[in-house]
C-alpha cells in the first residue's frame, strides 16, 4: 500500500482537497476518467466508476481531483488527510487528521 498526506486548504471560503499527479496515476486515475465518492466515518473512498457523476481532470498525464464544500464531510474539518492506496486499483482511501 502506497501513502501520502495533502494538506486541506481553502477556495473563496470554503473547504478544498486537491491531489493530482503521481499518485492518481499510480492509482489508477487518468483525465477523462469518471469515479464517485462514498463517505465512511473516519473519511471517504474515491473510486473509480464508469458510471460515476464526477471526473477526472486534467490533461495529457497529470491527472487532477479537486473536491470542495460539503462533499469533503468530515474531513472539511481537518488540516491535514492520509491518503492511501495500491498500485493500479482505481481506488484511494483519504482519511482525516485530527
Amino acid at each position: 500500500m502506497e501513502t501520502f498526506t495533502r494538506k486541506r486548504g481553502m477556495n473563496r471560503g470554503r473547504p478544498r482537497l486537491w491531489i493530482e499527479g503521481k499518485h492518481l496515476t499510480e492509482a489508477g486515475f487518468k483525465p477523462g476518467d469518471f469515479w464517485t465518492l462514498t463517505h465512511h466515518p473516519g473519511g471517504f473512498t474515491i473510486a473509480f466508476d464508469t458510471e460515476g457523476k464526477r471526473k477526472v481532470s486534467g490533461k495529457g498525464s497529470k491527472p487532477i481531483i479537486d473536491i470542495a464544500g460539503s462533499s469533503l464531510g468530515v474531513v472539511a474539518e481537518c488540516e491535514t488527510v492520509d491518503c492511501h492506496y495500491f498500485l493500479q486499483s482505481g481506488q484511494l482511501e483519504i482519511i482525516a487528521n485530527a
